[in-house]
């Protein structure tokens, strides 16, 4: 994203297990098989879990 400038030390969600689990969790989406949808709609279904992992890491 233009703009948003990210520090890893403040943008870690837990140790290397908690990556794999959000990792698999992605995986699990099949984002590339949903292609008939906007991306407006892809992020009104995302961004609730991605915030839920922000919220808990913060």
């Amino acid at each position: 994203m233009r703009g948003l400038l990210l520090h890893p030390e403040n943008t870690r969600l837990g140790g290397d297990e908690a990556a794999k689990l959000i990792r698999a969790q992605i995986r699990r989406w099949r984002l590339h098989l949903r292609s008939g949808r906007t991306p407006e709609q892809l992020a009104r279904e995302i961004n609730p879990v991605v915030r839920g992992w922000i919220n808990y890491a913060v």
